[in-house]
């Protein structure tokens, strides 16, 4: 019993340190520890004590916001239910938001910043409908999420160019979309990795498009607060003054278009239809 105690114990630190895994696959793997511990008979308390501590580490990732209060709204006779429903539903909404991606997107360059699993996905469904889509990646610095799309999707067969971040200026010129993750939907902007901001203006003033691909669990009816800002890793290990930011906020105007799994909405509309979310409306533009 005590080395089960131990091994859920240690899924859940890594869960709370980890810094690789987008908003989708880190929640499903909440999600599916939680189950594991309710089925060793772990107290309802110690479950929600659990995935409030993975929330709270990762404050900018908006499933694991829906999550906990799933978990919150549970009773011990009922959380298993209510975690399969939610596993279910996550998956459902990536599915259907990767075929819309997809059947969006056109042949041309495009230009990546960070890791998400929906992007990574949307671009090797285009490619399987017969886009021909080459990817520049940003490095993604500090935590280089970026160089894993990039050999993912080289793997995958799409013809990608690694850049460092500093670059995308030189780049940017090339392509004929910003293609983003999403980790928030704020009202008031969107929650990505940092860097997002400063490509987005660069890409307003070129007149490139830029597209997020989301869920409409990625809907959370709170402001950008600083601690959402998050904490990446160190730059350098020395005992050096560092900035550590992880995520910024791009506001709604710089971006083009949300593609959620059921409609694609410009990015001005997107507070009014976070508001629907909130009071269970949800009509879109298409």
């Amino acid at each position: 019993m005590k080395s089960q105690r131990i091994d859920w114990k240690t899924q859940l630190n890594r869960l709370i340190s980890d810094r690789c895994r987008g908003a989708v696959p880190l929640t499903a793997a909440t999600a599916r520890l939680l189950m594991s511990m309710e089925r060793r008979g772990v107290s309802l308390d110690r479950i929600r004590s659990a995935v409030r501590s993975v929330q709270k580490a990762h404050r900018s990732m908006a499933p694991l916001w829906h999550l906990s209060r799933t978990v919150a709204a549970s009773r011990r006779e009922t959380v298993k239910g209510h975690l399969i429903e939610f596993l279910s539903l996550l998956k459902q909404q990536s599915d259907q938001a990767v075929r819309r991606l997809a059947q969006e997107l056109l042949s041309g360059t495009v230009m990546t910043h960070s890791f998400s699993s929906l992007v990574f996905r949307g671009l090797v469904e285009a490619k399987r409908l017969g886009r021909k889509v080459r990817v520049i990646c940003t490095e993604s610095r500090p935590g280089s999420e970026g160089v894993k799309l990039a050999g993912l999707l080289t793997e995958a067969g799409l013809p990608v160019t690694l850049v460092p971040d500093v670059q995308f200026f030189r780049w940017i010129g090339e392509c004929q979309l910003i293609l983003l993750g999403a980790d928030a939907l704020l009202p008031d902007g969107l929650v990505h990795k940092v860097g997002t901001y400063l490509l987005a203006c660069e890409a307003r003033r070129r007149r490139v498009p830029v597209w997020s691909v989301a869920t409409s669990l990625k809907w959370m009816p709170v402001r950008w607060q600083l601690p959402m800002i998050g904490v990446a890793c160190r730059i350098a290990p020395e005992p050096i003054r560092q900035d550590l930011s992880l995520y910024d906020l791009t506001p709604w105007h710089l971006i083009s278009r949300v593609i959620l799994e059921d409609r694609i909405i410009s990015g001005r509309r997107v507070p009014e239809v976070v508001s629907d979310l909130t009071r269970g409306k949800g009509d879109g533009e298409r």
